[in-house]
């Protein structure tokens, strides 16, 4: 699938790319700023102040060139802008569509509270959220920028609904305006844009929903689709997942000991894979051939044109230094891998 739906939105990448997932640390005077701010409010900043959207800051408008430069220099071949304008994707992402309403304080980690969105009226979206983020970090290279936002299932289940009558009419809804949002990245030049769906493994019972919520949002965009599903329950419910309608699914395979590749092995499929080659939860890096040896286990099991490697998740949790080393790992082991496959 890979490549003819590469070129059909106009993307030339070579086999076995590699990218990132989402988001990147930031850099040390951005983090600073960003404690400063959570210090005088007391929780995560990106979620105290929702309302219009605002184009990046001085530090985030460094910080992202910072991290294209840095994904360039490493030979990364798709990149990513980071998420460096949030904290906290689901909260921050709510905050600029109209019917989201902050709600209390929620523990979403050791020592970190946000305000869990609550779905109050109708949703609807109103003007471009991520669009000014992303096209600054276009703007700075040549290499195609992947652009991620919460999947309609994931931004559902990650708030409080008080306006719809079931979980089915408000993800359906959500997904609705979501789609507004892609169909403006894909105006604004936009060809690849991933769904971020952590909450996927949850409730094995609601990936039919998962499933038509993402139709929704992306069902015939100029586009291609990237799902990222991270730490949960997958290899169980394989065989749903693998109908959700993507180009990509993005997994998570090192923390969970590639148990996905099990069930995938029998399950017939069509979507290119993501593949995690590093764990983000640890703050070691891995050698370069012990990455390789994890890409060529996914080759065992699909044709190199299907395969994307990338770290397991974001990196928002590393420190610089860590992140640019798991990204460096990821990117030799890719170009190692495209040997022997005309690549």
């Amino acid at each position: 699938m890979s490549r003819a739906r590469l070129q059909e939105v106009g993307v030339d990448v070579p086999i076995v790319p590699a990218t990132s997932v989402g988001s990147l640390p930031p850099t040390p005077e951005l983090a600073q700023a960003r404690a400063a701010a959570r210090a005088r409010r007391g929780v995560s900043a990106s979620a105290e102040t929702p309302g219009a959207v605002r184009g990046p800051t001085e530090l985030e408008r460094a910080a992202a060139s910072f991290w294209i430069a840095k994904q360039e220099e490493l030979g990364l071949d798709i990149l990513v802008d980071g998420e460096l304008n949030r904290d906290d994707g689901i909260a921050w992402f709510a905050g600029h569509l109209r019917g989201f309403n902050r709600g209390g304080l929620v523990r979403a980690g050791e020592g970190c509270f946000i305000r869990k969105p609550v779905l109050a009226t109708e949703v609807r979206w109103t003007s471009p959220v991520t669009v000014p983020f992303w096209s600054h970090a276009q703007s700075l290279t040549q290499k195609p920028v992947k652009a991620t936002l919460p999947g309609p299932y994931s931004l559902m289940d990650g708030s409080f609904n008080q306006r719809y009558p079931t979980r089915r009419a408000a993800c359906l809804a959500i997904a609705r305006e979501l789609r507004k949002e892609a169909e403006a990245l894909v105006r604004a030049g936009c060809r690849i844009i991933q769904l971020d769906e952590p909450a996927l493994g949850g409730r094995p019972e609601e990936l039919e929903l998962a499933g038509d919520a993402i139709r929704a949002a992306t069902r015939d965009l100029r586009a291609y689709v990237i799902v990222h599903a991270c730490y949960g329950a997958l290899a169980p419910v394989w065989p749903a997942l693998a109908g959700l309608p993507a180009d990509n699914l993005d997994l998570e395979c090192v923390n969970s000991d590639f148990a996905v590749f099990r069930p995938m092995a029998k399950t017939p499929f069509a979507q290119d894979v993501s593949v995690g080659v590093v764990d983000v939860l640890s703050p070691k890096v891995d050698t370069p051939e012990t990455v390789l040896r994890r890409v060529k286990k996914a080759l065992t099991l699909l044709k190199p044109e299907r395969v994307w490697v990338d770290p397991d998740c974001g990196l928002r949790e590393r420190t610089v230094d860590e992140a640019v080393a798991q990204l460096a790992v990821v990117s030799t082991a890719a170009r190692e891998a495209r040997k022997g496959h005309g690549g």
